[in-house]
């Protein structure tokens, strides 16, 4: 049981975010003020773009996405942005952060780029806030905004969480598994009338309110993760004690000798392409692909790559570009059948580009490791983006704390891996364990100390 003192500075940011709420309903008019208050305590990427490439500063803004600027980045660091915030405006400080949710990092709007705000999406969010500050949202309206690209239904109740956290509730990842198996109750919702009804059947099962149910949920999911982590790390441990990463040295080989490779400013780039060497880290067909785009439209292929590596845009815009514009290519030299421009693609390319900032993808044990976690997998263009976030965490809370594991890869190939990009180890974990190893059932219900 969490103690009064111990509560009250928990959720201490409920006040600051109630007097933040009231300064952002006056502020529509006056949004790119919003913009500079949160360049003003350090938060960054404000790229909008007028067409696919073509960057500029961010004009306008909601006050949901005001929101998810902050809590895009880690407990810490969010806290401080927070507090830097209240200072500024004269707010309650708060002293924790416990039950936020956090913004996914690649998606951190809830409208898209400004070449396709084709339908008023700013103003309709401004208009959803204003609604939801005077209790007026109904079917019609929760419908209207979640058609918005790049809204949905998960992150629109986060976004109702931020403005009104005694009010609603966030129905989101760590939230479903707790709500249905620790609640019994079905988490899934299409209207505003059944989320409302899933509300309501929250309040008759907890006297507790939502922000405090917002991190307790939190905590009850990620305990089942601190088993399901270790579990996999002590597999692992065991699996490098045997084999001495012998079968899987060549990623680490691979990555060493072509970072930065292919180079979509090479001279050449068919040249480029073709003696990169992929492996096996790419289906043979993909890689076929690759090199017939680079022959046949080299201008417009390195065009895509340098669209996929350009990190002042959203990965998940860099995503759907890629694997439309590559297509589009690939259907004008008369390709038939799939591209196989697809995630574990595009991964591959961002890996070996940046290897402190990517790492390799697979479908298959990305989807198991969600199944353990009591997670559901992403939709099509977003599964790497979720995979991304899932290994932060897994090597934030588990890989960069366990100093023996750390040591041991170390002593297996002290030419590749120093101790501080566990990027590639987080995945060679994921893959050794979950496609070559335990049972689920058995990493689930086994305790490790």
């Amino acid at each position: 049981m969490i103690a009064k003192e111990d509560s009250q500075t928990m959720y201490s940011w409920v006040q600051t975010h109630t007097e933040l709420v009231q300064y952002l309903s006056t502020m529509e008019n006056r949004q790119k003020e919003l913009i500079a208050l949160l360049k003003s305590v350090g938060i960054s990427m404000f790229n909008d773009q007028s067409a696919p490439g073509v960057t500029f500063e961010l004009e306008e803004i909601d006050p949901f996405t005001f929101f998810c600027y902050i809590y895009k980045h880690g407990a810490g660091k969010r806290l401080q942005f927070l507090q830097a915030i209240a200072e500024e405006l004269n707010l309650t400080r708060p002293m924790g952060e416990s039950g936020i949710p956090s913004a996914n990092a690649q998606k951190v709007w809830l409208f898209p780029y400004k070449y396709n705000r084709v339908n008023d999406e700013i103003p309709r969010l401004w208009n959803f806030f204003q609604k939801a500050l005077s209790d007026s949202i109904n079917d019609e309206v929760f419908t209207d905004v979640i058609s918005i690209r790049n809204v949905g239904l998960t992150k629109i109740t986060e976004a109702l969480f931020y403005i009104l956290p005694e009010k609603y509730f966030p129905i989101n990842g760590p939230s479903k598994p707790y709500l249905a198996e620790f609640l019994g109750i079905d988490p899934h919702f299409k209207t505003y009338t059944e989320y409302l009804a899933i509300l309501k059947k929250i309040k008759r099962k907890s006297e507790k309110p939502f922000y405090a149910l917002s991190y307790e949920a939190w905590y009850w999911t990620d305990s089942r993760a601190v088993n399901v982590n270790k579990k996999l790390i002590a597999d692992y441990k065991k699996h490098i004690e045997d084999n001495k990463l012998q079968g899987e040295k060549y990623k680490w080989e691979l990555l060493s000798k072509y970072q930065g490779h292919p180079d979509p400013g090479a001279a050449d780039l068919y040249e480029e392409v073709k003696q990169t060497n992929f492996s096996n880290l790419l289906y043979a067909l993909a890689t076929a692909v690759l090199n017939h785009l680079a022959k046949e439209r080299p201008d417009s292929l390195r065009e895509c790559l340098v669209s996929l590596f350009d990190e002042s845009a959203e990965l998940v815009e860099r995503i759907k570009l890629f694997n439309k514009r590559t297509l589009e290519i690939y259907r004008e030299l008369d390709g038939e059948h799939s591209h196989h421009m697809d995630e574990r693609t595009m991964a591959t390319l961002l890996a070996y580009h940046n290897p402190t900032k990517y790492t390799f993808y697979k479908s298959a044990y990305y989807v198991k490791y969600c199944t353990l976690l009591g997670l559901k997998p992403a939709k099509k263009d977003e599964k790497y983006i979720h995979y991304l976030d899932l290994i932060e965490d897994f090597i934030d809370n588990y890989i960069s704390k366990d100093h023996e594991l750390i040591a041991a890869v170390k002593e297996c190939i002290p030419e590749y891996y120093n101790g501080t990009n566990h990027l590639l180890l987080a995945q060679d974990i994921l893959y050794q364990t979950l496609v070559n190893g335990s049972d689920e059932d058995e990493i689930i219900n086994t305790p490790v100390t």
